[in-house]
């Protein structure tokens, strides 16, 4: 889906983070923020849940950027959870 699509708050996350990473990045959700994107469902989510995040050496900045208790998650009371990390 492209990101001009993706209704906020987490348009505005996924937009600063993209802004923040250095380098392209890909992201693969599952969980709430999937089946909310997928099938426009009203469920209310905290976190965009990600399976995986290539290239796996970005895992760290996507985290520092825009992972709980970052200052993304502050802005937008949203945040990234690599479920990969733990975090």
């Amino acid at each position: 889906m492209p990101l001009s699509e993706v209704p906020e708050p987490w348009n505005s996350l996924l937009r600063e983070l993209d802004a923040e990473i250095n380098e392209d990045v890909r992201l693969c959700c599952v969980g709430g923020f999937a089946i909310t994107i997928q099938y426009g469902l009203p469920r209310p989510t905290s976190d965009v849940d990600v399976l995986s995040i290539m290239p796996p050496d970005q895992i760290e900045a996507v985290q520092a950027a825009a992972g709980q208790g970052s200052r993304l998650h502050s802005r937008h009371g949203i945040y990234v959870h690599s479920l990969l990390s733990g975090r």
